[in-house]
């Protein structure tokens, strides 16, 4: 039981009750007392040894009013409701994740604690540079009487102006005190400093500010909130960085699934040094543009290369493999090749800050055709007749009778009860079968087979006429010229035990 403006700390272990409805979860369970009706009422939630989930359940009826998991990017849960007449609330305590335990402190209303966070100094430069990394540190100290209860988290922000608002840039979010502190009295201080790296996505300008926020989730009941925030002045300039992508090297008549050589070539056209780190990417498009249709095939980070940071005019070229995916057909006759591109694509998600983006992009038009594969699937058997329940033999031989093997690591062969010969939603999946090369049939070369055996159980379906379909590389993870010949159906006749 747990009344209005109080602190319960607790524990979550493997004594506690099991969460009827989370499976693997333990919970402990507080009767709420001394509430009023149609007076709102704060839940807090707060441990750093688990992560936090927070209800309110009807005592009753065993309902779930309302439930919470995290506030803002913390770990720690926090509930608001006003209490309706007729109603007994429990607060259910229990962890987002299974079999999680720890310590806990539970926060109903507004404690009469005299917690008061001031930020009684926030040192920083005045200038910095974007993408670089400055030093700052500053003071908070606890005004109150009452020590603080639980730990809490402060944040930097980069914004236009000494208010704290949602169009203000995070750059920092830093657990006050770090794991081994426990709390703050009253009239103590405390200092912390971070590296903070000043983001790309900022705007330069000389009036800009660096707002630091004590407490930003709000998690410790305090007398006064106006003096969390400080702003300190800070004129942020941009890097005359320019990275661009040249001599790109790369096959331009291509096979699904095969492995390919490319090279390419990143410069710094800009007057000053990269100060960050970046990724270059690899991407198959329908066209020239990068957007989110289009395919991931290879991604490398600068820091595992030695060649940067990269001065006024310096380049390093990049010598890679990677794995061509599979490609629609395109518009050739008979569908049998695919016109597409490769995206050669420098500084991807812009971690380092360029002047200009416009020329990070190199589009390669390819041609992508299927190997000379062909699979085919065969049966020797005939015209079934079962009843539900009863487990039958099934067989089948797939064979590659194109001129070239398959290329890539697996497929699946699968079988369905279909009420007619097409694979669709109506039908029921009975099984499914690697092709592997642990398995046997992988990789398959030209005029090569292998052979299947199942024995499956038949369903509970209506009795009638149905069909077994055999159906070769049914993921569709192996390209092929042909797949018009990958399914084979057997007649079965269903009827009920």
């Amino acid at each position: 039981m747990i009344s209005l403006n109080t602190i319960t700390k607790d524990t979550l272990n493997s004594e506690s009750e099991k969460h009827p409805i989370r499976e693997g979860n333990f919970k402990n369970d507080y009767l709420l007392t001394d509430i009023v009706v149609g007076e709102s009422v704060k839940l807090s939630l707060v441990s750093d040894q688990f992560d936090t989930y927070l209800e309110l359940i009807d005592q009753e009826t065993g309902e779930i009013i309302a439930e919470n998991d995290d506030i803002g990017s913390l770990l720690n849960s926090e509930l608001n409701f006003t209490p309706e007449a007729g109603i007994n609330y429990l607060v259910r305590v229990t962890s987002y994740d299974s079999q999680e335990t720890g310590d806990y402190t539970l926060i109903v209303g507004k404690p009469d604690l005299d917690i008061d966070l001031d930020i009684t100094s926030f040192i920083a430069p005045s200038t910095g540079v974007l993408g670089e990394t400055i030093e700052v540190s500053w003071i908070v100290k606890n005004q109150g009487t009452d020590a603080t209860i639980v730990n809490w988290y402060d944040s930097v922000y980069i914004s236009d102006d000494e208010i704290v608002d949602d169009s203000d840039l995070l750059f920092a979010y830093v657990e006050n005190g770090g794991e081994d502190f426990t709390s703050l009295a009253g009239g103590e201080s405390i200092s912390s400093s971070f590296n903070l790296r000043l983001l790309n996505d900022a705007e330069p300008g000389d009036n800009r500010y660096l707002l630091l926020v004590a407490d930003t989730e709000s998690v410790l009941p305090e007398t006064d909130k106006t003096n969390n925030t400080l702003a300190v002045p800070i004129a942020l300039t941009a890097p005359d960085i320019d990275l661009t992508i040249s001599n790109v090297s790369v096959p331009t008549e291509l096979i699904a699934n095969e492995t390919v050589d490319a090279s390419w070539t990143v410069t710094n056209e800009g007057t000053d040094t990269t100060n960050s780190e970046w990724y270059d990417y690899v991407y198959l498009s329908d066209d020239e543009i990068l957007d989110n249709s289009d395919t991931y095939i290879n991604g490398l980070w600068t820091q595992n290369r030695e060649s940067t940071p990269l001065d006024n005019g310096e380049s390093y070229t990049v010598t890679n493999s990677f794995d061509l995916p599979d490609a629609e057909p395109g518009d050739e006759p008979d569908g049998m090749a695919s016109q597409r591109y490769l995206l050669f694509v420098a500084n991807r998600w812009n971690y380092q800050y360029e002047t200009n983006q416009e020329n990070n992009t190199v589009a390669i038009p390819i041609v992508i055709s299927p190997p000379d594969v062909d699979l085919t699937i065969t049966t020797d058997l005939e015209a079934l007749t079962g009843e539900s329940g009863d487990r039958i033999s099934l067989n089948w031989t797939v064979a590659n009778q194109g001129t070239q093997s398959t290329n890539v690591n697996s497929w699946s062969d699968l079988v369905y009860l279909s009420p007619d010969q097409t694979i669709d939603d109506s039908d029921i999946y009975l099984g499914g079968f690697a092709a592997n090369s642990n398995i046997g049939g992988v990789p398959l070369a030209a005029g090569e087979n292998y052979d299947r055996s199942f024995f499956p159980i038949l369903p509970d379906a209506e009795s009638g006429q149905y069909y077994l379909l055999f159906n070769a590389n049914g993921d569709s993870s192996q390209a092929e010229t042909n797949e018009d010949n990958n399914i084979v159906a057997v007649p079965l006749t269903l009827g009920i035990m």
